[in-house]
């Protein structure tokens, strides 16, 4: 119960004030939120909070990387293929 008051806490106090209507945030504490350093959670909520910002504001999703080059061969007109 501690855990999830601090959580609670934390997105009222630290998450209310940087978030952007029209979006939600779910978070998932990867350490043991009852016995960690209060700061370190604010200060690591806000660095993810921002870089979450960053990246929609470019349009660029983090999980992917752009492409060394483009694909430098025209594609194919499809044709059916003959059954097997």
């Amino acid at each position: 119960n501690r855990a999830r008051r601090r959580m609670r806490a934390l997105a009222r106090d630290h998450l209310s004030p940087l978030a952007k209507n029209g979006f939600d945030y779910v978070l998932i504490a990867r350490h043991d939120p009852a016995t960690a350093n209060w700061q370190d959670m604010a200060n690591g909520l806000q660095k993810a909070i921002r870089y979450l910002q960053r990246t929609i504001a470019n349009g660029t999703n983090s999980d992917t990387k752009p492409d060394s080059k483009p694909n430098s061969r025209p594609m194919a007109d499809s044709q059916p293929q003959d059954d097997l």
